[in-house]
């Protein structure tokens, strides 16, 4: 492949990353936001979406975009993982409750 190429599918995994970046970054920001809303924590849900959405990206989001050697991110690698495998776990246990049959 060429230079231009190259340039195209780097441009391309950057513009991926980022917009995976937001969309999970929205989803946390709308419903820790409801999560506060509903145990009657806050009042103003769309502030605190925002609140939380920057503390996030103050937080967790920047430290980790700025580390300069990836070896850093293998215990975030490993947190993941185990999340994903709790959420699947209980995914698997619960929808039976749910699934109504029809």
């Amino acid at each position: 492949m060429g230079k231009s190429y190259t340039i195209a599918l780097e441009i391309t995994i950057i513009l991926c990353g980022l917009g995976s970046t937001l969309a999970d970054l929205i989803i946390v920001g709308k419903t820790l936001a409801k999560v506060l809303a509903d145990l009657e924590i806050v009042d103003d849900q769309e502030f605190y979406r925002c609140f939380i959405m920057v503390v996030a990206v103050i937080t967790i989001i920047l430290p980790l975009s700025m580390l300069k050697d990836l070896s850093g991110l293998r215990i975030v690698a490993i947190m993941s993982i185990l999340t994903l495998l709790y959420i699947t776990l209980v995914v698997l246990v619960e929808f039976p409750f749910f699934y109504d049959g029809t």
